[in-house]
């Protein structure tokens, strides 16, 4: 019987939980990664099939309400996991085009993705809940060190390619108990990882929040100076940095979302406009850094919320909260503004996503960022993606090089020139890709590569020879045709052949049909005889005699089993797509034989011009009497 706590791992599993990926120690000025929430991150990054990811973070001052901000994030993913944004337009389209006076209207539709779980947000108040991000109500803190959410949600950008979407969580940064280096690699951290990274404030942008960024934006700004290529070719090291300003009190009643947009954007400007802002070392560091910088401001959620007993209680939290964050949710999560994650240009892939993870992790091993360790990180990171990139060339070009997976392969000799170009292309590939950081961090990633490339050139050889092997085993199930025609005609001769021409006309038919396609695979042998030997002739021959026992003995077995009519139609139908399996290379064989003779022949023939034809090439309309002509023509 199944046990309550296996089957609660089991909805964990599907569902999702909180992982501790990195632990902060803040007492002994520690950091570290948790390698069993990684490896369970990975897999569950794997699985979604996706090349690329996306990655949104969220930060700031402890007790803003981080935790509980993305577990909205988390019902809305949930909500339109299956379901396009168009199925539930009336609380959105409600919130767009109302103005703030409506919050006060009864008739207020909450939008779909926060009611459809539920009336009230259960999602992470306990210690020990698994359906969302640790958080209660009150003065308590509940986050330690940098939480993801273990299953990624697939999201399709309007470019047609598919992210893995991960959410995380961070320790609230600049509090009491943080000094000003423990907070800068929490910023750092998830400013390295994060596609689109959140800082959480109160009440406004405020200065000495700003300021706390300077520290680290300093050390990123000394490392790419260390890099010795701080140009436009690689473009800024940060994607999207947006503050979320909560208990925005600055909305009059009659203003339109329009106006508060715009209010917002203003709000902005007078702390980052460079032209603007009194001291403007850490706008211009900001502005340098990151792709974008924008700001989004929420509403006060309502007193209620605030009080240590609160339930989660949907009904609570006001309506013009609501509405904006609405609005905020869907802005993060679609198209312009859902980004895949890259480094210095790269996107980083589910495969890198660990190992990057941990090169950054380990820049700020000691809670004290460096522009020497974060320039290694840096680079350690950008050549690994580089090696990732050149790697999928190689493969990209073998697989093309030796054919489909139902092919003959290639001869030795020129799978052995077409993994001297693949190899090139290869490193070529990764030297235009690593341009960031010191020599010796990418030769070193560079011989890493050049194994990884000798590793599948052994794996392609193998392939190559499997693929040979397996040459023959696709006339398999004519084989069995053979064999059953051939059997066929010798009854035929002892049966009828001696008194019924019909049954010898039809012995001589069985005959051809199978005599055919034993000299075509006679020819097949021949032929791999000719290119690979005599060797591999008999090793693709013994392959194809294997095969044809196997699949003979199967039919045999399936007609044993059930003999019914229908199910021997059944059978019959598949041994006839085998049967046509095994005629398929040949067909392709005979066509790529064709068609370049034919298009030779097509070239040397000449091209006739109208001004060389002697003809005037004019529309001629027949004359009445020519009409005439035709109609009695056709009607006799």
């Amino acid at each position: 019987m199944t046990s309550t706590s296996d089957t609660k791992e089991a909805v964990e599993v599907v569902n999702g939980r909180p992982l501790q990926l990195v632990t902060i120690k803040m007492a002994d000025n520690e950091v570290r990664v948790n390698d069993e929430a990684m490896e369970e991150l990975t897999n569950n990054l794997v699985a979604t099939g996706c090349d690329k990811i996306s990655v949104v973070s969220i930060m700031g001052a402890y007790r803003t309400g981080k935790s509980f901000m993305l577990d909205l994030f988390l019902r809305y993913l949930r909500y339109t996991d299956d379901k396009e944004d168009s199925d539930y337009p009336l609380g959105h389209s409600a919130a767009l085009n109302a103005r703030r006076s409506s919050s006060l209207d009864d008739k207020f539709k909450a939008p779909g993705w926060l009611v459809a779980q539920g009336d009230s947000l259960q999602e992470g108040q306990q210690a020990t809940d698994s359906h969302g991000f640790h958080w209660r109500p009150g003065m308590d803190k509940c986050t330690e060190g940098i939480w993801v959410w273990s299953v990624p949600f697939v999201r399709q950008l309007n470019s047609g390619e598919k992210v893995a979407l991960v959410l995380m969580d961070t320790q609230g940064a600049w509090d009491s108990k943080m000094t000003k280096e423990q907070s800068a690699t929490v910023f750092g951290l998830t400013a390295v990882l994060s596609s689109k990274q959140i800082y959480n404030t109160s009440k406004q942008i405020q200065e000495d929040k700003v300021e706390n960024l300077h520290f680290f934006m300093e050390v990123a700004s000394a490392a790419l100076r260390v890099s010795g290529d701080e140009g436009a070719q690689r473009g800024k090291p940060f994607q999207c940095l947006e503050f979320l300003v909560r208990d925005w009190a600055n909305f009059d009643d009659d203003m339109s979302v329009k106006d508060c947009l715009a209010q917002m954007k203003e709000h902005l400007n007078q702390h980052m406009d460079e032209h603007r802002v009194r001291d403007d070392s850490t706008a211009v560091a900001l502005n340098k850094m990151f792709e974008s910088v924008s700001c989004f401001c929420l509403p006060h959620p309502g007193l209620r919320i605030q009080k240590k007993g609160w339930s989660g209680r949907l009904a609570d939290i006001d309506h013009d909260f609501i509405r904006f964050l609405d609005l905020y949710v869907r802005s993060v999560f679609t198209d312009p503004h859902l980004h895949a994650k890259t480094i210095l240009g790269k996107p980083l892939s589910p495969q890198t996503f660990g190992p990057v993870v941990k090169a950054f992790v380990e820049a700020f091993a000691n809670a004290v960022p460096a522009a020497a360790t974060f320039t290694q990180a840096m680079a350690r990171s950008s050549n690994l993606l580089g090696k990732e990139q050149a790697i999928n060339t190689y493969k990209s070009d073998m697989e093309a090089a030796i054919g489909p997976k139902t092919g003959s392969g290639i001869k030795p000799d020129q799978l052995e020139r077409a993994a001297m170009r693949a190899r090139t292309m290869a490193l070529q590939s990764f030297s235009k890709q690593t341009l960031f950081g010191p020599d010796e961090e990418r030769e070193k990633t560079k011989d890493e590569l050049v194994k990884e490339i000798d590793g599948l050139l052994d794996y392609y050889k193998e392939e190559n020879q499997h693929r040979m092997e397996k040459s023959l085993a696709a006339f398999a199930g004519v084989t069995v045709l053979v064999i059953v025609l051939y059997l066929m005609d010798k009854f035929s001769d002892f049966a009828c052949d001696w008194y019924s021409d019909t049954c010898v006309r039809f012995s001589n038919v069985l005959f051809s049909i199978y005599f055919t396609i034993i000299v075509v695979i006679g020819v097949n042998v021949f032929l791999l005889y000719r290119d690979r030997g005599q060797v591999a002739a008999a090793s693709a021959l013994l392959e194809m005699v294997k095969a044809s026992i196997n699949l003979g003995l199967g039919y045999a077995e399936k007609v044993r089993e059930n003999p019914d009519k229908q199910h021997l139609v059944a059978v019959a139908r598949s041994f006839a797509s085998d049967c046509s399996a095994g005629l398929r290379p040949v067909y392709h064989k005979v066509i790529d034989v064709i068609q370049p003779s034919a298009l030779h022949h097509t070239a040397d023939l000449p091209t006739l011009h109208k001004e060389d034809s002697g003809i005037e090439m004019t529309d001629v309309k027949p004359s009445d009497a020519e009409k005439a002509r035709r109609r009695h023509k056709r009607s006799e």
